[in-house]
């Protein structure tokens, strides 16, 4: 069958949005197909080498090359980029392509493994670096952050990596859409022939751990904030006794919590800089916010037995001691409140949306999700509410490189990441696993 460019171009015009991804991996032709169908109706099916596209009346098709390997993989709010490594194969110009090449973001492990400072199992660097010509090659700057900042790294190693960097050419994109290392980021040579070496790299560190702080803080926030509107959606399930207290209870204490939840972030930013410990941090943040939730619990028991355990200033008083003794009777026969004791004294929590109802959880996630879909770029929606997600189903502990990996995806889905780091990867599958499907390929292509 002849190739219908003309169609395809006309599906393109109306933003009409898909994902696709058809590999051949054994090199012979064969296809392994993943569609899915996105909300504006657009699908995509494949029968003997040819690949079909269909939405609003609408129908493109072209053949399949024997060396394609990835034809389109995007979301709602993009155009579609479509790729062939093959001779003569249809190329469709997207925003996720400059100088004619789709843009790939490395991540900061495989610029250690380019440049010799470190290995990766399996992995061909000569594989990789001849796949890496097919694209145009972006890291972000907290790559340089880290290179900068990361006092187990010989000074040599690291000039070796940013003369890498610069060597190739590889482009960097800014922190959080701020170029907060504009000098250095612009001008690599700023740093490794630097009189002030050591002044730049005391800065460095000091924005990155504020930075790490913030993110650490944030996630906190989500996780008791999402905790708190489940638990309010299950009033609303239970029949509603006590919502207007709760309501009024949480959101005092969550305004009450917000300064305290910024220091505990920076205080265990610092013990992790000091200790060069991950699993004290982890368990550090981990404990801290089983204690938030847990004291979250209580506001939720006195909200049922109308207890207001914040006041407005005129109001304020004191629960009689009649009152005291009642309210822990009830959070000690509490499974809610239990559980999550027992969490912050040691013992494991797999599933908190169990205790809860998984449907009050679900709606809780989704109402957080929906309000950052409005305010937050797409990537670090996608990864902080799949992270929580995966902490109510999974007792999941977050990590100090979690905060730094969701500043990758930043600029996602307009640019493609590559990471080879398998915690990374499987996060950003339970979101989208066309994205995910792509970088896998690109390592399954780099294996020795």
């Amino acid at each position: 069958m002849e190739t219908k460019a003309g169609k395809i171009a006309a599906l393109l015009k109306d933003k009409k949005v898909f994902y696709v991804n058809i590999e051949e991996p054994d090199g012979k032709g064969s296809t392994v197909e993943t569609v899915i169908e996105d909300p504006h109706g657009v699908s995509c099916s494949v029968e003997d080498k040819i690949i079909t596209f269909e939405g609003s009346g609408k129908t493109a098709s072209f053949l399949i090359l024997e060396n394609a390997h990835i034809i389109a993989n995007r979301t709602e709010e993009c155009d579609v980029i479509s790729t062939f490594a093959g001779n003569g194969g249809l190329q469709i110009k997207s925003s996720f392509e400059e100088n004619g090449k789709m843009k790939l973001l490395l991540d900061t492990n495989l610029i250690y493994y380019l440049a010799g400072i470190s290995n990766i199992y399996g992995i061909d660097k000569a594989k990789i670096e001849n796949e890496l010509l097919k694209y145009e090659i972006y890291i972000s700057q907290w790559t340089l952050v880290e290179i900068i900042s990361n006092d187990d790294i010989l000074e040599s190693n690291k000039e070796s990596m940013l003369k890498y960097i610069a060597e190739k050419r590889i482009k960097n994109i800014p922190i959080a859409g701020v170029d907060y290392f504009s000098s250095m980021s612009r001008n690599l040579a700023d740093y490794i022939y630097s009189p002030q070496k050591n002044e730049m790299i005391e800065a460095v560190i000091n924005k990155k751990k504020e930075s790490e702080a913030i993110l650490i803080a944030f996630y906190i926030k989500t996780v008791v904030g999402v905790f708190s509107s489940a638990l309010y959606y299950k009033i609303e399930s239970d029949g509603g006794k006590g919502k207007e207290n709760y309501m009024f209870s949480t959101f005092h204490f969550l305004i009450a919590n917000e300064n305290f939840i910024n220091e505990k972030a920076q205080e265990y930013i610092e013990i992790f800089y000091d200790k060069k410990d991950e699993s004290l941090f982890r368990n550090n943040i981990d404990g801290f916010i089983y204690v938030m939730l847990y004291a979250n619990s209580v506001d939720f028991i006195g909200s049922q037995r109308e207890y207001f355990l914040y006041y407005f200033p005129e109001e304020e008083r004191a629960l009689t001691e009649s009152e005291i003794a009642e309210l822990k009777e009830n959070v000690n026969s509490s499974k809610i409140a239990n559980a999550l004791l027992k969490k912050v004294n040691g013992k494991e929590l797999h599933n908190i949306s169990k205790k809860i109802g998984d449907k009050n959880v679900q709606r809780a996630l989704k109402a957080y999700e929906d309000e950052f879909r409005g305010n937050m770029p797409k990537g670090l929606c996608c990864f902080f509410m799949t992270i929580t997600k995966k902490l109510f189903s999974e007792g999941m502990k977050v990590t100090k490189n979690d905060m730094i990996d969701s500043q990758l995806l930043y600029h996602y889905p307009e640019i493609q990441l590559i990471t080879f780091d398998t915690r990374m990867k499987n996060i950003i599958n339970e979101f989208d696993k066309p994205y995910y499907t792509f970088i896998q390929a690109f390592e399954d292509r780099c294996r020795c």
